[in-house]
């Protein structure tokens, strides 16, 4: 047989012999023992070609399948949006148990307000040019904003009070819980605290208030100032402006 119709043969095998299987390597063995010259070299061929057939296909890829590392570039994107989504919504639990939003610049403590349980104010008083100056009398005391008496906080008087008009019309000369004293030598600064009751020792609601000031140095009617405020829920500081016979003051809930 010549090289090229071997060449032919075995291109041709293994289309047409790739059946026979076990009956050409059966063939090859019979030949063998025969000892033909020219059988030998063809079933040869014939069983290598019937081998090759025999091999099964590796598996086609399926278009879904993917690689380890495709894989793990397709995951990871994901992975990262659901650990962004619980912490999202991690942050808006806390927010909402605190009854605040999510905000790193606001520390949780400042965000929570106190009521306030009480009143401080301060206020230092003028000469009002009376025949009695520097001595002076005066009362410091709370009303509703429409004038209803609350509660008296300070008077500074004793033979004279009777000039201290407006408070006596206000308050009826009430001192309960007041601190009291004598005419004073000379103008001075005072201060004055409320625990937010009234005089019969109840605690007062939430509204608009007012302090009264009233001063004088003389037999009569004097220097009379009131401070306007809102007590409620949130603390309070407020500056007045400051008057010729009034300086300082300040008024702080809290």
């Amino acid at each position: 047989m010549t090289k090229a119709n071997l060449h032919a043969s075995e291109r041709l095998l293994p289309s047409r012999f790739a059946h026979l299987g076990n009956a050409s390597r059966s063939l090859l063995t019979t030949t063998r023992a025969r000892r033909s010259p020219w059988a030998t070299p063809l079933l040869a061929l014939l069983l290598f070609a019937t081998s090759a057939c025999e091999q099964p296909d590796p598996p086609a890829a399926d278009e879904g399948d993917i690689s380890a590392e495709e894989g793990a570039a397709l995951q990871l994107p994901g992975a990262e949006s659901d650990a962004g989504a619980e912490f999202e919504e991690e942050l808006q639990v806390v927010a909402s148990d605190a009854g605040v939003r999510a905000d790193a610049s606001v520390k949780p403590d400042a965000a929570v307000t106190k009521r306030p349980t009480g009143l401080t104010f301060r206020v230092t008083t003028a000469p009002y040019g009376g025949r009695y100056a520097p001595k002076n009398i005066g009362a410091i005391w709370v009303e509703t904003s429409t004038g209803t008496f609350v509660k008296t906080l300070k008077r500074w008087a004793r033979i004279r009070a009777r000039y201290l008009t407006r408070f006596a019309a206000s308050s009826r000369n009430d001192l309960t819980d007041a601190v009291t004293g004598a005419t004073l030598a000379r103008h001075t600064s005072h201060e004055v605290k409320w625990n937010l009751t009234d005089r019969a020792k109840a605690s007062v609601k939430d509204g608009q208030y007012r302090l009264a000031i009233e001063m004088t140095d003389r037999d009569g009617p004097g220097a009379l100032l009131y401070v306007p405020f809102t007590f409620g829920a949130s603390p309070a500081r407020l500056t007045p402006n400051t008057t010729k016979k009034f300086l300082s003051m300040e008024l702080r809930l809290e």
